[in-house]
């Protein structure tokens, strides 16, 4: 099927979903699911086992909306080994919910009066976005993230935002956070990714794909020896004795723990990742946490005319600069011509 066809066949299933009209949704996926072959073809059999578990719910047979589910979340246990995440579609976060909505209907064999939610699904999905990762210690809603997503949004285009911490700062890790941000890809990803985020994202576009282009903020290149060039050697050496040690998170404008497990698992990743697509670093002159020098590798090693730096008058949190990196954002935008979720035409109200 059409690239378009198939998003606008996945979206109108989408919104039929969301309107609790489960048979019908389950029809349109179906008949896409004739056309499809390979990871597209077990996606859309994991939507068909959903909405025709939802469907059984609603119509009353308890059992088979279990054994729906339970059919569901095996296939999504299959499907996560190859991909975290396809055609926009968090493949985690849909097990997690296929898992708790099969644990809902179980209980709901044993106690008729039991609550019940139809897995959450996405309300549209489309084959590109912008991806924020956010800094080391901070979080998604930050300000650089606020100013860029109140550029993008307006235009339609999907904009991904995780929270790498995941809710669990002390055992965050760089492995942890790239499988948290590659749930986030789509067939066509601009990565922005500041300081930590940073890092982050040129790993991520080393390894997939999805990844067309980077933006970086300040990337902490040489995570291990960047942090201690920050902190010294004697705290480093504290941190590592005691197994964790206090940061400063910005989210919460408190002392975190963070543990020593963070330095550890960075030393099994590349100091300096490998350019694979086309990249734009915005960098401070002012900056004192990251060093330029490790810019200058990057740069180095890739490919001529593959990296382009802007460096400007501006700290490590380039907030004077936010509204130069928001214009070099939609630039980047447009030139890649990502655009929004094609649209879908409204589906006669199903009876």
């Amino acid at each position: 099927m059409e690239h378009d066809a198939l998003y606008s066949a996945l979206n109108t299933g989408l919104c039929l979903y969301q309107q609790e009209h489960f048979f019908e949704a389950h029809e349109v996926w179906e008949e896409v699911w004739l056309e499809e072959v390979g990871r597209t073809k077990r996606l859309l059999q994991v939507l068909i086992l959903v909405a025709a578990a939802c469907h059984k719910q609603k119509t009353g047979h308890q059992v088979g909306t279990s054994k729906l589910l339970a059919k569901a979340v095996d296939a999504l246990d299959a499907l996560e080994v190859g991909a975290l995440a396809w055609l926009g579609f968090d493949i985690v976060a849909l097990k997690l919910e296929a898992a708790r909505a099969l644990g809902e209907s179980d209980r709901r064999i044993r106690d008729p009066g039991a609550a019940f939610e139809p897995p959450k699904l996405p309300h549209e999905v489309g084959p590109d976005a912008v991806l924020y990762l956010h800094g080391f210690a901070s979080s998604p809603r930050s300000f650089k993230a606020e100013r860029i997503a109140a550029r993008i949004l307006p235009l339609g285009v999907p904009f991904e935002r995780p929270d790498l911490d995941e809710d669990d700062f002390e055992h965050l890790t760089v492995t942890r956070a790239l499988r948290r941000a590659r749930r986030c890809l789509h067939d066509r990803t601009l990565v922005v990714g500041s300081s930590f985020g940073g890092y982050v994202g040129a790993l991520l576009a080393a390894q997939d794909e999805r990844v067309s282009s980077l933006i970086l903020l300040a990337p902490a290149f040489g995570l291990p020896e960047t942090l201690g060039e920050l902190f010294g050697d004697a705290a480093m050496a504290r941190w590592k004795e005691a197994g964790a040690a206090p940061v400063f998170h910005h989210a919460h404008q408190a002392l975190r723990a963070i543990g020593y497990a963070f330095i550890e698992d960075a030393a099994h990743h590349p100091a300096i990742p490998r350019a694979r697509v086309p990249t734009h670093i915005i960098q401070g002159t002012e900056d004192a946490v990251v060093s330029l020098d490790r810019i200058h590798a990057f740069r180095r090693a890739a490919k001529p005319d593959l990296v382009r730096l802007t460096v400007v008058p501006d700290d490590h949190g380039l907030t004077a600069t936010a509204d130069e990196i928001c214009r070099i954002v939609l630039e980047t935008v447009q030139l890649l011509g990502l655009t929004r979720p094609p649209l879908t035409p409204r589906p006669p109200t199903a009876t």
